[in-house]
């Protein structure tokens, strides 16, 4: 089983562009360290841009790697993920 640890600075960051962009989804890179298996940074990318629908939940990604790419390499990083939020109907009581 692989593990990787998450710094809070991270954590804080996607838990903002996620806040900052509901009720549609937020993606982003995931930017860190595969020696020690640390995720540093999350690097937001893009969102949806209409709720419900998802036929744009990928559009502009592949465009941005090479931004990530060279984000990390400026600190020393590598590109070690992607995250992406989600609009799941959180209400107690609903099972997901």
């Amino acid at each position: 089983m692989h593990c990787v640890l998450l710094s809070r600075e991270a954590r804080l960051k996607i838990a903002k562009h996620a806040w900052n962009v509901v009720p549609l989804e937020a993606f982003g890179f995931l930017l860190g360290d595969a020696e020690t298996q640390q995720v540093l940074v999350a690097l937001p990318c893009s969102k949806t841009s209409a709720w419900g629908k998802f036929d744009d939940r990928w559009n502009g990604i592949v465009e941005s790697i090479p931004l990530a790419e060279k984000t990390a390499n400026e600190y020393g990083l590598s590109v070690a993920g992607f995250y992406g939020s989600a609009d799941f109907d959180f209400t107690p009581g609903i099972d997901i």
